[in-house]
């Protein structure tokens, strides 16, 4: 066996953790700092941030509570997810969303026109892949007027990529908007479709759709 010394230290937040026997457990949130040496005093840190959350491997176990991914995920037919007052963190891992719903045969309300649904929620570090859609729906094909990630009330966007739909990120009335370090990719209609009270940019890259 390898010898190793591991020290955890509390950076932010009333996060704590502990080593035992190759496992780390944390209690609390906030942001820890991991020291790992060996006995050749090779040393390596890192930074985790601990969140309340539950953990998730599956498309069929997320609900409506904070939730972290511990793999690349893929929505079911016609699913569609919505998150009010939640976090999803996504790890880096992505979260295909190719096969969920693309529309009705009535256009519904801006409300409803997502295939995730953030709520006065949080996205953070999630790869989003949205559905190639061929022609942009507005009155004419409902079918093609989906967004990738409809913003409602206040709702921030991190860390994160996401692409395609007839836009990959939509907002609507009233809605307050913050997206920060993430790319936007492949809307058939726009790349982020303004429809709220205000939205917040910080190191935001958009890349337009191309033919194949």
């Amino acid at each position: 066996p390898v010898n190793l010394s591991v020290n955890i230290n509390n950076l932010k937040g009333n996060a704590e953790g502990s080593f035992d026997a190759d496992t780390f457990s944390f209690t609390g949130t906030g942001v820890v700092e991991i020291t790992v040496s060996d006995k050749y005093s090779n040393t390596e840190s890192l930074m985790l941030e601990v969140v309340n959350a539950k953990n998730v491997t599956s498309y069929s176990e997320l609900s409506n509570t904070n939730c972290v991914l511990l793999n690349d995920i893929v929505m079911s037919s016609g699913g569609k997810l919505r998150f009010a007052n939640a976090s999803l963190y996504g790890n880096g891992f992505t979260f295909d969303i190719t096969k969920g719903k693309t529309g009705d045969t009535v256009n519904g309300s801006d409300s409803d026109n997502g295939v995730i649904i953030l709520d006065n929620s949080v996205m953070d570090n999630v790869v989003v892949l949205g559905a190639v859609y061929t022609d942009y729906g507005g009155t004419a094909k409902d079918d093609y007027n989906y967004t990738a990630v409809l913003a409602i009330n206040n709702t921030v966007v991190a860390n994160s990529y996401i692409s395609n739909c007839a836009s990959p990120v939509r907002t609507i009335s009233g809605a307050d908007l913050k997206i920060v370090n993430s790319t936007l990719e492949g809307g058939t209609f726009a790349n982020v479709d303004l429809r709220g009270n205000s939205a917040t940019f910080e190191n935001v890259t958009t890349i337009n759709q191309t033919d194949a």
